[in-house]
């Protein structure tokens, strides 16, 4: 991940924002034009999150922490939330 994070309008800068406010040290980080994802290990627990960014300043995020122990159990949840992770940009009635 670079060192300097862009001021505002960027994954790169939401990125910046999560990793100052989550307690998790997270030493995986990747984004893309409209998502991103941080995990890392602390204290035998593993923390992912995982953001999807859509128009209209909608953010939708999911954020799992699971025992370091049972990463092998919790990899297939892991891989189906990121995959059905969904952005609504309608509001509901």
């Amino acid at each position: 991940m670079p060192n300097s994070i862009p001021e505002n309008g960027s994954t790169l800068h939401l990125v910046g924002v999560c990793l100052n406010r989550i307690g998790m040290d997270y030493s995986y980080a990747t984004a893309g034009r409209n998502w991103f994802v941080l995990s890392g290990v602390k204290a035998g627990t593993i923390g992912y999150l995982r953001c999807k960014l859509g128009p209209l300043d909608i953010v939708g995020c999911f954020d799992i922490e699971y025992p370091a122990s049972q990463a092998k159990r919790w990899a297939p949840v892991v891989e189906r939330l990121g995959r059905s992770l969904r952005l609504s940009t309608t509001a509901d009635p």
